[in-house]
């Protein structure tokens, strides 16, 4: 995330228009660089700055609640307090993303969507499972997966 701090103040120095996008997931959102970045983007005034977090509640092997849970509400309050622009948002739903996507060209804060998720979705064997946030399919799974998603 920081990565789009940088950009997003590189084209603002430089004058070069446009908005940087920068995703995360929601086990970033335990990380120090991740508050940071809130920090970052409102001291530099990066109204060209829109973080996404992928938010499906699956931290590598093990949910976020049990490591270090934070709300979607909590976290788009504390964005706000933070002066960035924030909407919680059904992350499946693409006229919402996009919707969303344009309201973030109309700010002049820097902006944090939270986009609810739920991870593997389609897939029987994978859906909302914590542990293929870390794990390859099998050639088999591989094959079931993709029918399923037909």
């Amino acid at each position: 995330m920081l990565v789009g701090v940088d950009t997003a103040l590189a084209r603002k120095v430089a004058g070069v228009s446009g908005r940087v996008y920068a995703i995360a997931s929601d086990g970033e959102t335990q990380e120090g660089v991740f508050w940071e970045t809130l920090l970052h983007g409102r001291q530099l005034k990066l109204d060209n700055l829109t973080v996404i977090v992928a938010r499906t509640g699956n931290q590598e092997s093990n949910l976020m609640e049990d490591i270090h849970p934070i709300s979607s509400t909590a976290l788009s309050k504390i964005a706000m307090y933070a002066d960035w622009a924030s909407l919680i948002i059904d992350g499946h739903h693409i006229d919402t993303i996009r919707n969303t996507l344009d309201w973030t060209l109309t700010l002049s804060v820097p902006s944090l969507i939270i986009a609810n998720t739920i991870s593997g979705r389609g897939v029987s064997f994978m859906e909302d499972r914590a542990e293929w946030c870390t794990r390859l399919p099998t050639p088999d799974e591989l094959e079931e997966a993709y029918g399923e998603l037909q």
